[in-house]
């Protein structure tokens, strides 16, 4: 028994596996878990909404989405970029 118990203890902290109780006595935990993308597009998002929400445009065109727009470009440039150097399609 104590094997397969450490064998466990290893095999979750080696795999990145995680294992999460809440106490019985304790309201409104939150697990927030993911990469660095995966968590800078929440709280992306999140402040869109808030963004949104206080835009007076009628079409919804906030700083929010202004800058959503310039951050794609900029990937798409950095993507291109890349993939022309890697197939020598860009001298």
């Amino acid at each position: 028994m104590n094997k397969l118990v450490i064998t466990l203890i290893i095999a979750t902290s080696v795999t990145g596996c995680m294992s999460y109780t809440p106490s019985p006595f304790q309201e409104g935990s939150v697990i927030l878990a993911g990469d660095s993308e995966g968590v800078r597009s929440l709280m992306d998002g999140l402040n869109g909404l808030v963004s949104n929400g206080k835009t007076q445009d009628p079409l919804g065109d906030s700083a929010h989405w202004q800058h959503r727009k310039q951050q794609e470009q900029e990937k798409t440039k950095r993507r291109v970029g890349l993939f022309n150097k890697l197939t020598k399609g860009g001298k």
